[in-house]
């Protein structure tokens, strides 16, 4: 394969990522337009809802249980709508890591090649390119790799933990009743 098929072959490439990139992306925006515009649209029912049923009551008591009632609901739905938008993010995240890692290993590899024409075409070449210096950078590029995919695994556990805590501690917390005197 001549250079320029290489070079026309990797800028296909490239351009595929980041067309597949850009396709998870815009679904990912889409998916957390949805949930952002249906969680709106529950809260503006309930409310809604609740502020009719609130206007007739003349207890003070019930009244009280009423909006207690509706924030505990509000809590709770904002808690599930927190949950949905973290599975999105990490689902998207989780791609695109592909793609990049997938591009990386590509473009690693027709390096690692083209380094090796060369040094068939001209030996001296081999020493002069740095045949040495290209595999330390594939290994130092790999190292990177390998550490933002650890930040991101940490950074989505951390994540997942405080869902999971902000949920617990709200499932936990007593609700509140007033008993009427």
């Amino acid at each position: 394969m001549n250079t320029n098929t290489q070079f026309a072959q990797a800028s296909e490439e490239s351009m595929t990522t980041a067309r597949e990139v850009l396709k998870t992306s815009l679904a990912s925006m889409e998916k957390l337009t949805k949930i952002n515009l249906d969680a709106s649209k529950k809260f503006l029912e309930e409310t809604t809802h609740a502020l009719k049923e609130m206007s007739s009551i003349t207890n003070p008591n019930e009244l009280l249980k009423k909006v207690n009632q509706l924030a505990t609901n509000t809590v709770e739905n904002n808690i599930s709508n927190c949950r949905n938008v973290f599975d999105i993010i990490t689902e998207t995240q989780n791609k695109i890591s592909k793609m990049f890692e997938s591009g990386m290993h590509t473009a690693q590899k027709n390096i690692a090649d083209a380094t090796e024409k060369l040094s068939k075409i001209n030996p001296a070449a081999k020493s002069t390119f740095g045949t040495d210096a290209m595999q330390k950078w594939i290994n130092s590029t790999n190292q990177a790799m390998e550490t933002l995919n650890k930040m991101a695994d940490s950074i989505s556990k951390f994540a997942n933990n405080a869902v999971n805590s902000a949920a617990k501690t709200a499932s936990n917390t007593p609700k509140k009743e007033t008993k009427g005197k």
